[in-house]
């Protein structure tokens, strides 16, 4: 299929697919499942979106967030690409309205993986099956990944209940080759093209810096701010004291960001932070997917991340128009253990919950009488759900007749697989730390690409 005359009719006679983008394209069209690995930036959108207009046929879109979604919808519209987004905050008729107009229009729809277990949603997709399903942020259905949804495992199920498959392009910024392998086989995909782009930008620059006290990383943090600096703590209670001493500290805008924070404030941080051309924005990992500020010269880590792949992710919001030199600093205190110590499930509360579940619960209720977090609980309820033995109705969960204990040594098997990976992370990260060479160099490896040329942008090949 010619997709040319699309791309110019819709984006202009002057713009041309670049990178891996026209090979990303051609396979959709081809009706190839697509693995896409690309850092922000390198135009993961413009590639699904120009497949589904070229195809003809219903596209459909699940994304995480909010942001997102608006955004791309904002950017179709705008072209006159016909597309429905539904969220939350319509009411039944309002998204039947949508869906019937977007199948009479054969366009976009997006929407969140949590709305996709709609009955509404279900019976819409049954009768009228995608041509493309696009599944965004894709390393969010696997559990070895920092951004786990638990709902992401719920799209293989939808997938097979269609009475036609589409074709499959997943999509992401970085993936690990374990978390790669992970999405591919949890979504099923056949014999998928794989694409991996560069895990960072060329023009970032990567150090890190030893502190030996407190006090020297309190002023090495100081030192190292550039007019518009974005700052990554682990915890909503690090965030916040940061925050304060910063603001005590400087004469420029100190800014917060955390999922603790009502959502109006979140985003006024937000809106305020881009607007800035002078600031520094203190934030947890929830600053994240789907925020896009091009000119963010610094980002420093306050604290080691949970992993290398959290990093990266991080490390990428600098620069991002490329009209900035964007570094990234990495404070590390002396002593410092790598990556945050993961809480193992325990035996005794697998059995509690199991028993549970054998009279009813809901997940409100077995948050609130065990006080297990959520990382713990769906450890537990997904593989039962996997296994087909949890039926839920009413909101409340109620487990079958199957015996306990072969559920019990599944449960357990996993979450010891998920500990284990885990600790396996956290040892890349001590690697990447106090290696010798070329961090760039570690990071292609550590991602599966081939090494290109020492880089020249980290302070093992320019210690200045």
């Amino acid at each position: 299929m010619d997709w040319t005359h699309i791309l110019s009719d819709y984006w202009g006679p002057d713009f041309q697919l670049r990178g891996q983008q026209p090979e990303i394209v051609s396979a959709l069209l081809n009706r190839r499942d697509v693995l896409a690995l690309l850092p922000t930036g390198e135009g993961k959108s413009l590639c699904f979106q120009l497949a589904g207009l070229t195809l003809k046929g219903l596209t459909l879109v699940i994304s995480p967030l909010v942001a997102l979604m608006q955004d791309q919808v904002q950017g179709l519209q705008a072209k006159g690409i016909p597309v429905a987004w539904l969220h939350g905050q319509l009411n039944r008729y309002q998204r039947d309205q949508l869906l019937q107009r977007a199948r009479q229009q054969t366009g976009f729809i997006y929407l969140s993986p949590e709305l996709l277990q709609s009955p509404q949603v279900q019976a819409f997709f049954s009768r009228f099956p995608p041509g493309l399903l696009v599944i965004d942020e894709a390393h969010c259905i696997s559990q070895w990944g920092h951004d786990f949804r638990p709902d992401y495992r719920r799209i293989p199920d939808f997938i097979q209940a269609l009475p036609q498959r589409p074709v499959i392009g997943a999509f992401t910024a970085t993936a690990p080759p374990e978390i790669a392998a992970d999405i591919v086989q949890l979504l099923g995909l056949s014999e998928p093209l794989q694409v991996r782009g560069k895990p960072l930008q060329a023009h970032i620059y990567l150090r890190i810096q030893p502190c030996w006290t407190p006090w020297g990383k309190w002023r090495q943090l100081l030192r190292q701010l550039k007019p518009k600096t974005l700052i990554y703590a682990n915890t909503r209670q690090e965030t916040e004291q940061l925050a304060r001493r910063l603001q005590a500290r400087l004469s420029c805008p100190v800014l917060m960001y955390h999922a603790g924070c009502p959502a109006p404030r979140r985003q006024q941080a937000l809106e305020s932070f881009a607007t800035l051309s002078e600031g520094v924005m203190v934030a947890t990992k929830a600053f994240g997917m789907g925020i896009d500020i091009g000119d963010i010269e610094r980002v420093i880590h306050w604290q080691l991340p949970e992993s290398l792949s959290a990093y990266v992710q991080e490390v990428g919001r600098a620069g991002r128009n490329r009209q900035v030199e964007a570094s990234a600093v990495l404070l590390r205190l002396w002593g410092e253990p790598f990556g945050v110590a993961l809480c193992p499930l325990r035996a005794d509360h697998i059995w509690t919950v199991l028993r549970a579940l054998q009279r009813g619960s809901s997940l409100p209720a077995l948050r609130q009488r065990y006080q297990l977090p959520d990382a713990h609980l769906n450890q537990i309820l997904l593989p039962l759900e996997r296994q087909g033995c949890l039926q839920s109705e009413a909101h409340l969960l109620q487990l079958d007749d199957s015996p306990l204990r072969p559920l019990f040594s599944l449960i357990w098997r996993e979450s010891r697989a998920i500990l284990d990976q885990h600790k396996a992370a956290r040892r890349l990260l001590a690697q990447y730390c106090q290696t010798r060479h070329c961090r760039r160099t570690f990071l292609y490896r550590a991602f599966a690409l081939t090494p290109e040329a020492d880089c020249d942008r980290c302070d093992r090949c320019q210690p200045s």
